[in-house]
């Protein structure tokens, strides 16, 4: 089954950044949304992405936030991927309450969600170790 993904985010030109860098990784992107709102919900039940990208200012905002939960609730293995132009380190870690998968601060580089979704793919070390024995 092919990995899909979800951008939520307001800048139209980091989400087309991330769309390409999502199709280098061989992952469709299935919805774009500019805000969190109904639609931006409706998608994530109705497409139910493996990730989703969520602009952090919108998390801030509230929106993004009640998103982030509402996928949680229905998407319990959904990988929530963070991305803030934040410099306060308190916000970024106040970020982490959404338990995402990472964390990208902008300027996003393809290199850095490549590197997110490569070690999603591997999984957790324990996980790993247990294949190679296999």
């Amino acid at each position: 089954m092919k990995s899909t993904a979800m951008i939520v985010q307001r800048d139209p030109l980091l989400s087309q950044d991330l769309q390409e860098a999502f199709g280098e990784l061989g992952i469709e992107v299935v919805a774009v949304s500019r805000d969190a709102d109904a639609a931006a919900r409706d998608a994530v039940t109705h497409l139910q992405p493996r990730y989703i990208v969520l602009d952090a200012g919108l998390v801030a905002g509230g929106d993004g936030l009640t998103l982030a939960h509402y996928a949680r609730h229905h998407l319990p293995e959904v990988k929530l991927i963070l991305v803030t132009g934040s410099e306060d380190e308190d916000a970024v870690k106040g970020l982490r309450a959404a338990a995402p998968l990472g964390v990208l601060r902008k300027p996003v580089l393809s290199v850095e969600l490549e590197r997110l979704i490569m070690n999603d793919w591997k999984g957790p070390p324990a996980e790993a170790g247990a294949l190679a024995r296999k």
